[in-house]
């Protein structure tokens, strides 16, 4: 992936692109190349599955301590984001489909 393309597609500059990269750099998730290209390092299936089992138990979490703080309004505006999401999957435009889903997960 080329670093200028990934900034704009994530509607970021390249700066905190370059720290984030950088960052999972370090952790081994991601390769640097020659001429700013990085690219996601390959992961073996027990190290996926490792990761998806942290990610559920950390999710769980964050619902059972979240899901009781929200408002009908904050309920409402939810399911408004996962019916543009909807729509936009079913038309298959993708890049519209990332808006409402930025807003939902941002929620």
């Amino acid at each position: 992936m080329s670093q200028v393309a990934l900034a704009q597609d994530l509607g970021i500059s390249r700066t905190p692109l370059r720290e984030a990269l950088r960052m999972l750099q370090s952790e081994g998730l991601v390769e640097g190349e020659p001429n700013r290209r990085v690219r996601v390092a390959p992961m073996s299936a027990p190290d996926l599955e490792q990761l998806y089992v942290m990610r559920v138990t950390l999710e769980a979490e964050a619902l059972r301590l979240s899901v009781p703080r929200m408002t009908s309004e904050d309920l409402a505006r939810l399911e408004g984001h996962m019916a543009e999401m909807a729509h936009y999957a079913a038309e298959k435009d993708y890049r519209r489909w990332n808006l409402p889903h930025e807003q939902f997960t941002a929620a």
